[in-house]
């Protein structure tokens, strides 16, 4: 509600949308831009690919009653996102106009505590923050539980009394916490933020997860050997090849490694791991 308010505010201080089209260079308004084509596609896929099945989208998947809410729910998270990022780069484009000795990542924050009215901007300030802090407790919240209850409680002889559960999440939460602290503000842009944690992601979780998920297959040896190629994979080509022909992140690289090695060890190891599809929790379209 609020950024197209910053936005509007925005292109009356520059005097309206044509003022600003004729202030921003032409490579700001081309498809590609600076980027040639072979880099767009891999910003693109990096976006796509380290954005899918993350916990946050899952966790709001699978709180729907069924599949139907879901696809309604995405669909309209879709149609409002397109609006979004819209105005956003609008707002981007603004600071450019308005501001153009500041850092990018500085675009929002400098148009909203310069132009918004001392009352607006208080809430604009809560509203930004209020998402931050959803989508950090979210990533938070499926670390400690993952720790928890998939890497922790599976190796212990024992049960895990649900005190010490609740102790180990909370310590988790916290380092977890402090860690990507330390790594955001160790990294130079929000760009470069996301595309190394899409680096994480992408190429050693999603290829699995869409497995076992979609198509039953729940080969463990398939999924950890997947893991830990695309991992290497990764590491390999961006860090120590500097990115070959082109492909400055080794994300796809490394998804592509993952899902070859995926297939086949799953293939290898059927007879051990038939594949199994979980029976639908609730019916789609109606009540357990």
């Amino acid at each position: 509600m609020f950024l197209p308010v910053a936005l509007l505010i925005g292109l009356h201080a520059i005097g309206g949308p044509n003022a600003l089209l004729s202030e921003v260079p032409a490579s700001h308004l081309s498809m590609f831009g600076d980027y040639s084509a072979l880099k767009f596609l891999t910003l693109f896929c990096a976006l796509l690919l380290g954005e899918t099945l993350v916990p946050p989208y899952a966790q709001r998947t699978f709180s729907t009653p069924d599949s139907r809410h879901a696809r309604i729910g995405f669909t309209t998270a879709g149609v409002f996102s397109f609006f979004f990022y819209f105005v956003s780069a609008s707002i981007g484009l603004v600071a450019f106009v308005l501001y153009p000795d500041i850092e990018s990542d500085q675009a929002l924050p400098t148009v909203v505590m310069n132009l918004m009215p001392i009352g607006i901007l208080g809430l604009v300030v809560a509203a930004l923050l209020a998402v931050v802090m959803s989508t950090a407790s979210s990533y938070l919240n499926s670390t400690a539980v993952v720790l928890t209850k998939d890497i922790y409680q599976p190796i212990r002889s024992s049960g895990l009394p649900s005190e010490r559960s609740l102790t180990l999440e909370r310590v988790t939460s916290v380092i977890v916490g402090a860690a990507a602290t330390v790594f955001a503000l160790s990294v130079p842009t929000i760009v470069d933020a996301l595309l190394y944690s899409y680096s994480l992601w992408a190429p050693t979780i999603i290829v699995p997860l869409f497995g076992a998920v979609l198509f039953g297959v729940r080969s463990a040896p398939a999924a950890l050997a997947a893991i830990a190629t695309g991992a290497v994979v990764t590491a390999v080509w961006q860090w120590v090849l500097g990115g070959p022909f082109g492909l400055d992140d080794g994300l796809i690289p490394g998804v592509l490694a993952n899902l070859i090695v995926y297939t086949a060890v799953a293939a290898a190891t059927g007879k051990r791991y038939p594949r199994r599809r979980q029976a639908p929790l609730v019916r789609q379209g109606g009540s357990a």
